[in-house]
């Protein structure tokens, strides 16, 4: 199956060797590729990568599942568990169905800085891999990638 990944935010797309946390970069969660969000001191929407069902839903992450074997996690920020309230705001969750483009949450990309933690958002294929990312500025809901499973 392919399905088509759009972006959840704006900004700058990294690929997956450019991501500043090895978790990440070395595929040990699976393929992935990140975000740089455009800088906003107010809140952003994030919206969902793929139609599917919100099956986990944090602050700073959410995955949405495509079937059994395949989903995509939007991690939002590096180093962002402990980031204080006031930098996310759920809007949908766990357990409810999602399309693409729909928003799940929000995010104040400029306190991520001001907390010591950085923006770089990596959006992880769980169950398949990516093709056709390339390394350039995305606009919120903009293709970006082909997840095939």
């Amino acid at each position: 199956m392919r399905t088509q990944v759009y972006a959840p935010f704006a900004g700058r797309i990294l690929l997956q060797s450019q991501i500043p946390d090895p978790v990440f970069s070395q595929g040990l969660v699976g393929p992935a590729f990140a975000l740089v969000p455009t800088p906003s001191s107010e809140f952003v929407d994030v919206v969902s990568p793929v139609a599917g069902t919100l099956t986990r839903v944090m602050p700073h992450a959410f995955v949405v599942s495509l079937g059994k074997q395949t989903g995509i996690m939007v991690h939002l920020g590096i180093d962002t568990v402990k980031a204080p309230e006031g930098v996310f705001m759920p809007v949908l969750q766990q357990g409810q169905q999602v399309s693409a483009g729909q928003t799940v949450c929000r995010m104040v990309p400029d306190m991520l800085a001001q907390v010591g933690t950085s923006a770089v958002s990596p959006i992880v294929a769980m169950g398949g891999q990516f093709e056709d990312v390339s390394d350039t500025e995305a606009q919120a809901g903009q293709a970006l990638a082909l997840l095939v499973d």
